[in-house]
């Protein structure tokens, strides 16, 4: 071999040698693990504003780094940022050409638009680049349940049972070197599509350890009462029951209570149902299904306590009674007597969430909006998760014109009460897409 062969295999083995050790000495920053666990916590609260801002200075600290650039792709996307989530997904990619993760990040990017507009082009760019994170990374789990779960959505239910070892190879891959939102994830996806193929155990047991590998993971517990409850072969109210119960622990919901209040019917225990109807109506005042059932039930709920002996003592209004007048009273647009009832309200209960909301909605119809923000901010704080106080304030800014303050407080109600009716109709009138 001549010299300067030699020479040149060992300029190229020494540029090899370079590069890979230049390429080691690139960690992933600390912010871009800080930022994803953020993201995870949001999950269940659907508040999102703390992530991105994380996301946005892990990006701007590290501006060459391709893994602070998709965390960044991931916050934008789930804050309806799609352009920009894109862009930063782009962005990972020419920094990162070869990095699986980079296109599972705009892959995810193109499946939240689709999920958001229903278009069926964002459907196949999604499949796409989830199918090229797979060609550099056979093994990314993340990227396979997510292009599996996409292909769900494309095929005949006929064909479901093809994807049950595509999710299992998923989970086998996330068992080996994935973290357990993800590996919870994929559990939950896999039980989607037994519960399709009607195989109900299977589909509780996925549930199971979805629940065993992220315990705070609520739409598991959610999809498992529902099969306790729905399933053809046999009913299990007190499992649904409790698995409600631990659902309203982490997040209460008035969609949850409703169905909470649907199985305690069935079992004929009236008193408790009437509870979780009222306290459904609480979190959505304007359930109109909460108030025909209350109406229908409530009497029978207090039948036990007519045989008590009465006293002499006239009795005080309750906080209760206080907000029900308030609602009357705003329904009227008598906004002066409203506040001075959800007034009243708090004053025998201050930590009325409720009051807070509905007390902002009369003061903001009265032009006092800083006072609104105030009440409305109270309210968020003591019930951060409720869907009823960004629709309420939603439906302040509608009134007043604030269209675009309006279309941010209804979507942040879909995110926490994706099957809330009142939001999709109200976006609808603004001329907005739910």
């Amino acid at each position: 071999m001549k010299r300067t062969q030699i020479r040149k295999i060992f300029a190229a083995i020494c540029l090899l040698f370079g590069l890979f050790t230049v390429a080691s000495a690139q960690t992933t920053p600390a912010c871009v693990a800080e930022t994803e666990k953020l993201l995870f916590e949001a999950e269940i609260s659907t508040k999102y504003d703390s992530a991105l801002k994380a996301a946005e200075e892990c990006s701007n600290k590290n501006p060459k780094s391709a893994e602070a650039k998709i965390v960044l792709s991931k916050a934008l996307a789930y804050n309806y940022k799609y352009d920009a989530a894109m862009y930063a997904a782009l962005t990972a990619i020419e920094l990162a050409p070869q990095s699986s993760d980079a296109f599972y990040a705009r892959g995810l990017v193109y499946e939240l638009k689709f999920r958001d507009g229903l278009d069926p082009k964002d459907k196949v760019s999604a499949i796409a680049d989830y199918t090229k994170a797979l060609e550099l990374n056979p093994r990314n789990g993340v990227a396979l349940y997510s292009k599996t779960y996409m292909r769900k959505l494309s095929i005949k239910p006929t064909e479901f049972s093809t994807l049950l070892q595509e999710f299992t190879n998923a989970i086998e891959y996330l068992k080996a070197n994935g973290n357990s939102v993800y590996l919870a994830r994929a559990y939950f996806f896999r039980s989607d599509t037994h519960i399709s193929l009607k195989q109900w155990n299977e589909a509780v047991s996925d549930l199971t350890m979805a629940l065993k590998t992220r315990p705070n993971y609520l739409a598991a517990f959610n999809r498992r009462a529902e099969i306790f409850v729905n399933r053809t072969d046999k009913t299990d109210l007190e499992a649904a029951i409790a698995d409600y119960t631990e659902s309203l622990k982490i997040k209460p919901e008035a969609n949850i209570y409703a169905k909470r209040a649907v199985i305690y019917e069935k079992k004929g225990e009236t008193a408790k149902a009437v509870s979780d109807w009222r306290a459904a109506l609480a979190l959505d005042p304007f359930d109109t299904t909460a108030k025909a059932q209350i109406a229908k039930l409530a009497p029978a709920a207090t039948t036990a306590s007519s045989n008590q002996t009465p006293t002499n003592s006239p009795k005080q209004p309750t906080a209760e009674q206080f907000a029900a007048e308030g609602r009357s009273q705003a329904a009227k647009k008598d906004y002066d007597g409203a506040i001075k009832s959800f007034s009243e309200c708090l004053r025998l209960k201050p930590d009325a969430a409720a009051c807070y909301s509905f007390r902002g909605f009369a003061r903001g119809m009265k032009g006092d909006l800083a006072s609104a923000k105030t009440d409305f901010e109270a309210a968020i704080k003591l019930e951060p998760n409720q869907a009823a106080h960004y629709f309420i304030r939603g439906m302040m800014y509608s009134e007043l014109g604030k269209k675009d303050e309006a279309i941010s407080d209804f979507r942040a109600a879909l995110k926490l009460d994706p099957n809330n009716q009142q939001a999709k109709a109200a976006l609808q009138k603004l001329g907005v897409q739910p």
